[in-house]
């Protein structure tokens, strides 16, 4: 009974953040432009996202000992180049390209 409620409200949840993060940045967007925007706020974002890939990488390499995910596909995830280690962060990429394509 429980498990379909939260799968719901999982599913609609992604969704409602990126409406809510776009509802609360444009109105800065706006203000300071985007190259303003990407100099205040792009190194926290840019940091927690590492933080959290290099999180992830040792948990499944070391503790869950999931030898799938390599050293090199760690790195190229890092650096948004290659595919994303772990998916629930797939919006961090979205984020950073809708923002660079915007226009004030």
């Amino acid at each position: 009974m429980l498990v379909p409620l939260f799968t719901t409200i999982g599913r609609i949840g992604v969704p409602v953040f990126l409406i809510l993060t776009g509802f609360l940045v444009l109105p800065r967007l706006n203000k300071s432009g985007v190259r303003r925007f990407y100099r205040r706020n792009f190194l926290p974002l840019a940091v927690s996202f590492e933080i959290w890939n290099l999180a992830v990488f040792i948990v499944r390499r070391f503790i869950a000992s999931d030898n799938s995910l390599t050293f090199r596909q760690y790195v190229l995830a890092s650096l948004l180049i290659g595919k994303e280690i772990d998916v629930p962060l797939w919006y961090i990429d979205s984020f950073f390209l809708c923002i660079s394509f915007y226009r004030s």
